[in-house]
C-alpha cells in the first residue's frame, strides 16, 4: 500500500529582542531535527502566497530545535531580528506554530489499538418494536436471535476509530451468502449493505489477523456455537410479553453456558409498560477463541443496568419480634395490634450489607396467595402480621428484602428456608434455659440476653428495645441473629446492644498518638484505596465481638468508627503497629484499665445528683497508673453542673507504659458530676 509521506512542519517567527526575558533560558530536554519534503511543503498551505524558489527532490533540513518533553519548544532569547519584522510587529511575542498532521495520514501510520470482541445478537421483535429503527419498518422478524455483529472494542468500553481501504464486493462473500442471510440479516435493508457496514466499520480493525472472509467466517462459527435462544430455554426463559424475568436470571442463563458474564440492552415499551430486552452480547478475547466477561457499558438503558448487577450484600439478618413489646412500642403507631402471640414471632429475613446498611434491590417477581398457598398455615402461625393483613406483610417482605436474594433462593425456596431457621431458633425456649423470662418488674442485663443467645448460636445477636414511659424502664422488642449468604452458618451481627444500650462501663474512644505539646500529628496510613485508607471488615474478624463490647459506635455504625479511628489516627503508628495489632493494643490497655472499677475503689460511682472534686477522679486513677490522666467534661444545662465524659491516659510511643497526660483536668474545672445511665 502507498502512502504520501507529509511531514509535521514548524513555522517559528522570532520574538522582537525588546520584549524577550533574557534574565533566565528556559529549560529543554532535547533536541528535534527535522527534515521537510519540499515538494509536500511547497504544495501544502504553509508558503501562503509566496511560492517555492526550488523543489530539491531530496529532504531537506528545516531545523534543530530544543523541546520540553511534553512537546513545546522552549522560549529561547533571541539577538537577530529581521529588520522587515521588527517593522510590522515591534512589539509582539509571537509563538511558534505546530502545523497537525492531516487525519488522513495519522489514520494510515498507525492503526488504533483494540482489546477484545464484543459479538452482539440480536432479538428480532425486541429490535423491531425498539426506537431504534426509527420511522422505517422490518422487512422480517425471524423467531430467533440474528447476529448483529462481531465488534473489536477497547477494555474502557469505547469502540476504537479504524477504517479499512479494503473494500468488500458481493463476489467476496459468495460462499458464505446463504449462510449470512439467515443468520446475519438486515433487519430493515439489504444483507449486503449491512454487511458492508460492519466490515468497514468494524471487522476492518482486525483486518491483520482476519481478513475479509475470515472475519465472517468466525462471526458466523461463533453464532453455531451459542444459540442463545437455546441457551434460555434451558432455563424456562423463553419469549413471552406477559411473563417478567429478572435480567440477573437472564445474564446467569448466559454465564451458566460461557462461565463469564454478557452485556443485555433493553428499551421501555411504551404499549406493555416494561422493559423489553433487544439485545444480547458475549465477549471474547482478541484471537476470538475465548470468552472473558463483558465491560459495564454505557448505552445500556437504567431500567435493565439496574436489574442487570444486584445490590450488593454480604450476609443475612433473621429477625424475631417480642409482640408484647412491638405492640407497646412506639412502632405501630396510631395502629392497634389484632393479635398478641405469647411467643417469638418472624420479623423477616433480610438481606445485609457488613457495613450495616440494606441492600438497594427490587424484584418484579410478584407474589400471589397461590404461590404460598402450601406454606400458608405454618406461615400465619410463625411470621404473622401483628397490626394487618398476614399476606401483605409477606409480601411487603418479600419485594424489599427477598427478591435481593432471588438468584439463589426463589419465592417458595426464601419463605421455607426463613421458616426453617425459626423452627431451629426457638428464641423463647433459648432465653428460658438461661431463666430470662417475660417480666414486667424484673430487669434484665443486656450483656445476660446477648449472652444466652449467643450460647445457642456460639455468634453475637442483635437486641433492639424502646423506652417504655409506663415502667420507665427499657423493654426488649425484637431479637435479630446473623448468618452467612448462604444462610447455612451463624456469623456475628454488627451491632449486639443493637437500640437498648449496654451495661454500665466506661468504652473506648480512641487509641491517638499525639505530640508533647498536646496537638495531634498530621498523618496518614500509607495502606490507601483511592485517596482513603480502608481497613476492610476481615482485618477486624478476629477481634468483632470484642471490639462491639468494648469499643462501640455510641451513635452509629461500629465498622465506620473504627474506620475512622484507623484512617485518622491509627494510621500514624502503622509502622510499628499495623492492623489489627493497634486494635488488639488498644483492647489490652482496655482490659488493663477499668475505670469504673478503678473509680468505684475509691467510693465515685454514678450519681446524678453527687459532685465529685476533679482532684479526687485524676488521684483515683493516678493511684492506680502512678501517672496524671486527663479528663473531660461538659455543662449540663438541666443539671447545671459539670459532667464528666471522658478520660484519657496517656502511653509511651511504644504504648507500653503509661506517662503523665499534658493537661490533667481537660475542661474539667473544679467538680463533676458522673452520670449514670
Amino acid at each position: 500500500m502507498s502512502i504520501l509521506f507529509v511531514f509535521s512542519l514548524l513555522l517559528l517567527l522570532e520574538v522582537p529582542k525588546l520584549c524577550t526575558a533574557e534574565e533566565k533560558e528556559d529549560k529543554w530536554d532535547h533536541f528535534m531535527f527535522v527534515q521537510q519534503w519540499p515538494k509536500g511543503y511547497c504544495d501544502s498551505p504553509h508558503p501562503g502566497t509566496r511560492k517555492c524558489r526550488i523543489v530539491p527532490e531530496k529532504f531537506v533540513i528545516h531545523g534543530l530545535w530544543p523541546q520540553k518533553e511534553n512537546g513545546p519548544r522552549p522560549s529561547a532569547p533571541i539577538n537577530q531580528v529581521d529588520d522587515h519584522r521588527k517593522e510590522k510587529q515591534p512589539h509582539t511575542i509571537q509563538p511558534y506554530i505546530k502545523t497537525e498532521v492531516p487525519k488522513s495520514c495519522i489514520a494510515e501510520k498507525k492503526e488504533e489499538k483494540w482489546d477484545h470482541f464484543i459479538y452482539a445478537q440480536q432479538w428480532p421483535k425486541g429490535y423491531c418494536d425498539s426506537p431504534h429503527t426509527g420511522t422505517r419498518k422490518c422487512r422480517i422478524v425471524p423467531e430467533k436471535f440474528v447476529i448483529h455483529g462481531l465488534w473489536p472494542q477497547n477494555d474502557n468500553g469505547t469502540l476504537p476509530k479504524c477504517k479499512t481501504k479494503t473494500p468488500i464486493y458481493r463476489k467476496d462473500l459468495k460462499p458464505l451468502t446463504r449462510q449470512l442471510d439467515e443468520d446475519w440479516p438486515n433487519l430493515i435493508g439489504k444483507n449486503f449493505n449491512f454487511w458492508r457496514v460492519e466490515w468497514t466499520k468494524h471487522g476492518g480493525c482486525a483486518e491483520k489477523t482476519l481478513p475479509l472472509l475470515e472475519y465472517f467466517n468466525l462471526a458466523l462459527h461463533i453464532y453455531d456455537q451459542n444459540n442463545l435462544l437455546n441457551i434460555l430455554e434451558k432455563e424456562q426463559i423463553v419469549p413471552d410479553d406477559k411473563k417478567h424475568y429478572n435480567v440477573s436470571s437472564v445474564v446467569a442463563a448466559v454465564q451458566n453456558h460461557t462461565s463469564h458474564v454478557p452485556s443485555l440492552y433493553c428499551y421501555h415499551d411504551p404499549k406493555l409498560n416494561a422493559t423489553a430486552l433487544y439485545q444480547i452480547s458475549i465477549c471474547l478475547t482478541k484471537n476470538g477463541t475465548s470468552f472473558i466477561n463483558c465491560p459495564k457499558s454505557d448505552e445500556v438503558p437504567k431500567s435493565c443496568i439496574a436489574e442487570e448487577k444486584e445490590d450488593k450484600w454480604d450476609h443475612f439478618i433473621f429477625a424475631q419480634q417480642w409482640p408484647k413489646g412491638y405492640c407497646d412500642s412506639p412502632h405501630p403507631g396510631t395502629r392497634k395490634c389484632r393479635i398478641i402471640p405469647e411467643k417469638f414471632v418472624i420479623h423477616g429475613l433480610w438481606p445485609q450489607k457488613d457495613d450495616g446498611t440494606l441492600p438497594k434491590c427490587r424484584t418484579k417477581t410478584t407474589i400471589g396467595n397461590k404461590d404460598l398457598k402450601p406454606l400458608k398455615e405454618q406461615l400465619d402461625s410463625d411470621w404473622p402480621n401483628l397490626i394487618g393483613t398476614n399476606f401483605n406483610f409477606w409480601r411487603v417482605e418479600w419485594t424489599k428484602h427477598g427478591g435481593c436474594s432471588e438468584a439463589t433462593l426463589p419465592v417458595q425456596k426464601y419463605f421455607n428456608l426463613t421458616l426453617h431457621l425459626y423452627e431451629q431458633n426457638n428464641l423463647l425456649n433459648i432465653l428460658e434455659k438461661e431463666q430470662i423470662v417475660p417480666d414486667d418488674k424484673k430487669l434484665y442485663n443486656v450483656s445476660s440476653v446477648v449472652a444466652a443467645v449467643q450460647n445457642h448460636t456460639s455468634h453475637v445477636p442483635s437486641l433492639y428495645c424502646y423506652h417504655d414511659p409506663k415502667l420507665n424502664a427499657t423493654a426488649l422488642y425484637q431479637i435479630s441473629i446473623c448468618l452467612t449468604k448462604n444462610a447455612t452458618s451463624f456469623v456475628n451481627c454488627l451491632k449486639s446492644d443493637g437500640t437498648c444500650g449496654e451495661d454500665k462501663k466506661f468504652v473506648i474512644h480512641g487509641l491517638w498518638p499525639q505530640k508533647d505539646d498536646g496537638t495531634l500529628p498530621k498523618c496518614r496510613s500509607k495502606t490507601p484505596i483511592g485517596n482513603k485508607v480502608s481497613i476492610s471488615f476481615f482485618d477486624l474478624k478476629t477481634l468483632i465481638k470484642q471490639l462491639e463490647s468494648d469499643w462501640p459506635n455510641l451513635i452509629g455504625i461500629n465498622f465506620n468508627f473504627w474506620k475512622v479511628e484507623w484512617m485518622k489516627h491509627g494510621g500514624c503508628t502503622e509502622a510499628t503497629l499495623p492492623i489489627p495489632e493497634y486494635f488488639k493494643r488498644a483492647l489490652h490497655l482496655y482490659e488493663q484499665n477499668n475505670l469504673l472499677n478503678i473509680l468505684e475503689q475509691e467510693q465515685i460511682v454514678p450519681d446524678d445528683k453527687k459532685l465529685y472534686n476533679v482532684s479526687s477522679v485524676v488521684a483515683a486513677v493516678q493511684n492506680h497508673t502512678s501517672h496524671v490522666p486527663a479528663l473531660f467534661c461538659y455543662h449540663d444545662k438541666k443539671l447545671n453542673a459539670t459532667a464528666l465524659y471522658q478520660i484519657s491516659i496517656c502511653l509511651t510511643k511504644n504504648a507500653t507504659s503509661i506517662i503523665n497526660c499534658p493537661n490533667s483536668d481537660g475542661t474539667c474545672g473544679d467538680q463533676t458530676l458522673l452520670l449514670p445511665k
